[in-house]
């Protein structure tokens, strides 16, 4: 089962073929190890000639980008397809904790929502996450100590972010991957419960691109509760050919 886009960006499920976004059941969930944690995906995006952009033109869809659109009938499909492919993890995939990372649409918030509906039914829902400023980059980019080839790439940086409204929270997705180990995008929600220390967190996220949302969730979720492990569960796949 794949995705059809026509020509006025109504995004539709196709049974046909798997083309854009492969749902079937035989190859998915995909397990990935991206870097110090387990990165399991419920959907598997897959590279295509006519869609250039990162991110997922379904993702785009569900979080109501004006390019593209989604019925709720489709996305009804979509979303019982993630479900039961999420069960199929059974036993393999272990939780004491739901860790939410920021977004800017409630999408997070609803998987995270079915994930505790039809695997962990005792198991908490913590929203202690959010994205830092662009303000609050800057801010922390002119204070920081580094060394003289780090302060030359952040002046490049802090040229690009004081063009942008330091109020609104930064988008990883739309910045140079030069600039990306010189800003921390997340903090912990000042007095939000955190998870209980040496707690197995699975962290919620709708989609893996970058990677440098999800790596700094894990940092801070790290630093603040000592956790016991952290997996990171997906609606959609990183893009790429190999595992």
């Amino acid at each position: 089962m794949g995705v059809n886009i026509d020509d006025s960006g109504n995004v539709y499920i196709d049974f046909s073929h798997e083309r854009l976004v492969d749902t079937s059941t035989t190859a998915n969930p995909s397990q990935w190890r991206p870097g110090s944690f387990v990165l399991l995906s419920l959907l598997r995006r897959k590279p295509d000639a006519d869609i250039t952009a990162d991110g997922s033109p379904v993702m785009h869809a569900i979080k109501g980008h004006p390019k593209y659109k989604i019925d709720k009938w489709e996305l009804g499909r979509l979303s019982r397809r993630a479900t039961h492919i999420a069960k199929k993890l059974g036993n393999n995939l272990v939780a004491d904790a739901i860790v939410i990372a920021p977004s800017g649409s409630p999408v997070n918030l609803y998987i995270a929502r079915r994930i505790k509906r039809h695997l962990f039914s005792s198991v908490a829902i913590y929203d202690c996450l959010e994205k830092r400023t662009i303000g609050e980059i800057v801010s922390m980019l002119k204070g920081a100590p580094m060394s003289p080839t780090n302060r030359r790439v952040a002046g490049h940086l802090l040229a690009v972010l004081e063009g942008g409204k330091p109020h609104l929270p930064i988008q990883m997705k739309r910045m140079d991957k030069r600039f990306s180990h010189l800003i921390k995008p997340v903090k912990l929600k000042a007095g939000h419960v955190m998870p209980p220390p040496g707690s197995a967190i699975l962290l919620i996220d709708d989609l893996y691109s970058s990677g440098s949302t999800v790596e700094a969730c894990v940092s801070e979720l790290m630093q603040a509760c000592s956790p016991k492990s952290i997996t990171v569960l997906t609606l959609f796949s990183p893009l790429r050919t190999k595992r």
